[in-house]
């Protein structure tokens, strides 16, 4: 039953596998802002990419939304507080793949201008 499953999601692969005019992306996951330890993942990450295919050098934008937990500053006797809740990130790239003649094997450069807003929502007169 498992290679049946995996046999059949293999095969609908293959059939997105065409090019389209335009591609989407969403993904998400978890990242850790301080590593001094270990490995934290306390922040949730979400994002997502539109890419315009065509001949040549193909535009792309790029969204994501990370949340903070673990950013902290220390107030004295007052305990701590966020050093920052939230990172937005936009960046406006350009994509040109290169031609390959190895089977499923396409490389790629990615280059372009990105912007970061970092926010806080911390109330310092408590």
């Amino acid at each position: 039953m498992k290679k049946l499953l995996l046999c059949s999601l293999l095969a609908s692969t293959l059939v997105y596998g065409e090019q389209r005019a335009w591609e989407f992306g969403v993904n998400g996951g978890m990242t850790s802002i301080k590593n001094k330890d270990s490995i934290n993942l306390e922040n949730g990450t979400f994002g997502f990419s539109i890419q315009k295919n065509r001949k040549g050098l193909k535009p792309r934008f790029d969204f994501d939304y990370v949340t903070i937990k673990d950013e902290t500053v220390k107030l004295g006797n007052a305990g701590t507080i966020p050093e920052a809740t939230s990172l937005i990130k936009g960046s406006i790239n350009g994509v040109y793949e290169f031609q390959s003649s190895v089977s499923n094997f396409y490389p790629y450069i990615l280059a372009g201008i990105g912007y970061e807003n970092v926010s806080d929502e911390r109330d310092l007169k408590k």
